[in-house]
């Protein structure tokens, strides 16, 4: 049986102290370990937060530029149309005093000039 004196006591709390740092040690070491890979897994998770959205924020731009083409396009349509519909009208109108009388021209004539006097007076 082992001999309890002072110097087996001693160093054994020797012992004790020095096995209770390396255990701190080690416990230290897998704490940093642990958190720098969690430094880095937060890194990687912020990257592609990132990448995710610019590739969003594209796709909205992309999306609006599109919506922006087709609603230009669309004006431009409507805006052709209504001036080949003013054309027609036009000519209809031409082809319709055309066909007027000298008194109903002249008439045409008084009502325009009745127009046109009211519009300045406004």
């Amino acid at each position: 049986m082992a001999e309890f004196n002072f110097k087996n006591i001693f160093l054994a709390g020797v012992g004790a102290t020095a096995y209770s740092m390396e255990k701190a040690q080690e416990l230290v070491d897998d704490l940093v370990k642990k958190g720098e890979l969690t430094v880095q897994q937060g890194k990687a998770v912020n990257d592609e937060l990132k990448h995710n959205m610019s590739e969003h924020l594209r796709t909205v731009a992309d999306n609006i530029e599109n919506a922006g083409r087709k609603a230009g396009d669309f004006v431009t349509g409507v805006a052709d149309d209504l001036a080949g519909e003013v054309a027609e009208a036009a000519v209809d109108i031409l082809d319709k005093v055309d066909q007027m009388t000298a008194e109903q021209r002249a008439a045409l004539k008084e009502k325009l000039e009745q127009l046109d006097r009211s519009d300045e007076e406004a």
